[in-house]
């Protein structure tokens, strides 16, 4: 829920269906790959590791998207019409 709200408030009112349209794709690609990722961790290296190695790809991503977008972390830059007083 927090993920769509974030989506929501950040896109411009003219694509928000669109990007909620990418959400559900990126959410239903996510649990194909993600299941098919750790089952196969689970399979080599045990559960407990598999889920760790998870976790730490996870945190990589984050710390990938913050250096590669640092607009991300501007969250005065999501707040309720923030988006129209760009135009």
């Amino acid at each position: 829920m927090l993920q769509s709200s974030i989506l929501i408030l950040a896109a411009r009112p003219e694509v928000r269906s669109r990007v909620m349209g990418l959400l559900a794709v990126a959410i239903g690609a996510g649990q194909l790959g993600g299941m098919l990722h750790v089952g196969l961790l689970a399979d080599w290296l045990g559960a407990a590791a598999a889920v760790q190695l998870m976790a730490v790809e996870g945190l990589m991503a984050l710390a990938a998207t913050v250096l590669l977008w640092p607009e991300m972390r501007r969250a005065t830059d999501l707040a309720p019409g923030a988006a129209q007083a760009d135009d």
